[in-house]
């Protein structure tokens, strides 16, 4: 119907997509067990066919990208040529990769699986919020960690087991929780420092100071990149001879752009900054009604969580090195998106009303300019396809 490869296919292939996920989630919209009304029971067989579903639509179209992301085709060449040798840490990762190989599975399923893995360990975690679901989706795409999750995959598939890791702090549940860790390490080494995270979330304390003392920081956090750039190469220069360690090709000498473009969460597009800027700030001026209005232990550790992860994303935004292992909490800031638009959608008033349509319409922007900057394709449109 469209040009593969220009704009509209592009975002016509994000918005469908979206589109069906959305479709089988609406049903629960309105699940949420409010105060003083009788609580509307799901049913797990539905529930579970829906989350099935769901994790098909998205890993069927993820599945069979091509040359979507700079990372992609180097996952293809690892996977085609079975060029795992220097994996043997990570041996989650090698044992997939080469179970599939020797299967001689085509590797667009090699990609599908991990996709559907991310989406349903994602949409199971949160499935007793699943009244979060569409907002869920809504941020998965217009935030475009969707983007990320097609690209680097061992550490996101990391992040979505150490999501799901959560139940068990939640649970007070220490062996169940290591085991996660264990299996997180096995795609993405890096995932260990999830050990220190347990001792300091077990009691489902509040980690973060008053709003007011929350948005300075993250302020002085954005201000630092934009006017000093890399300040902890500055600080210490050891970091500068890292990056020479790194090599050419590593992920430091691909940010050598403007500081805006570093902190574009790899979309080249500066106007992320400011997007996000501008969302986790409103996250925190309503984070006292959000955290009062759903309450318990779940919302106060996913919101520790999201909340330094975004402070130290912000502040190491210039140095790819450190910015790494931030990059694991990214997937709480999309839950805290699908929070805060929920609140708002349960709260209507001229106010909330207005920020609910004006984020939507901002995210259904951001997924334009992704499919603008980043055009999405079929590997059986590319002639010259494997």
């Amino acid at each position: 119907m469209f040009d593969n490869n220009s704009f509209i296919y592009s975002y016509y292939i994000f918005c469908m997509t979206m589109l069906c996920m959305i479709m089988l989630s609406a049903p629960y919209i309105n699940t949420f067990p409010e105060h003083g009304k009788i609580q509307v029971k799901i049913n797990r067989r539905s529930i579970n066919i829906s989350l099935i579903l769901i994790a098909l639509v998205f890993s069927l179209v993820f599945g069979m990208r091509w040359d979507f992301g700079t990372d992609n085709l180097t996952y293809l060449e690892i996977y085609t040529q079975n060029n795992t040798d220097l994996y043997n840490i990570e041996w989650i990762f090698k044992l997939l990769n080469d179970t599939l190989y020797n299967l001689n599975v085509h590797y667009w399923i090699y990609f599908a699986v991990f996709a559907f893995i991310q989406v349903f360990l994602l949409f199971y975690t949160l499935r007793k919020e699943a009244f979060l679901w569409v907002f869920l989706i809504i941020s998965l795409f217009g935030g475009l960690f969707f983007f990320d999750w097609m690209n680097g995959m061992r550490q996101e598939m990391a992040s979505c087991i150490m999501l799901f890791g959560t139940n068990f702090i939640i649970k007070r549940n220490p062996l169940k929780y290591l085991f996660c860790v264990i299996i997180a390490a096995g795609f993405h080494i890096s995932a260990i420092l999830f050990l220190i995270i347990y001792p300091l979330l077990k009691n489902g304390k509040n980690l973060v100071p008053n709003r007011g003392i929350q948005l300075l920081i993250l302020m002085f956090c954005a201000i630092i990149p934009l006017t000093v750039g890399d300040i902890m190469s500055r600080l210490f220069p050891i970091l500068e001879v890292l990056k020479q360690f790194e090599g050419e090709d590593g992920y430091a000498s691909k940010y050598n752009e403007n500081v805006l473009q570093k902190f574009s969460d790899i979309t080249n597009i500066g106007i992320m900054f400011y997007v996000y800027l501008l969302i986790n700030s409103l996250i925190i001026l309503y984070s006292r009604k959000i955290k009062s209005y759903f309450s318990g232990r779940r919302i106060s550790i996913y919101y520790n969580m999201y909340y330094w992860g975004t402070v130290f994303e912000t502040l190491f935004a210039a140095n790819m090195i450190l910015l790494r292992p931030f990059r694991y909490f990214r997937i709480y800031k999309l839950i805290m998106i699908a929070y805060f638009l929920y609140y708002l959608y349960k709260h209507p008033s001229r106010l909330s009303t207005a920020l609910f349509v004006s984020i939507i319409i901002i995210l259904l922007v951001c997924v334009g300019i992704k499919a603008y900057t980043t055009p999405f394709n079929f590997f059986f449109d590319i002639p010259n396809a494997l």
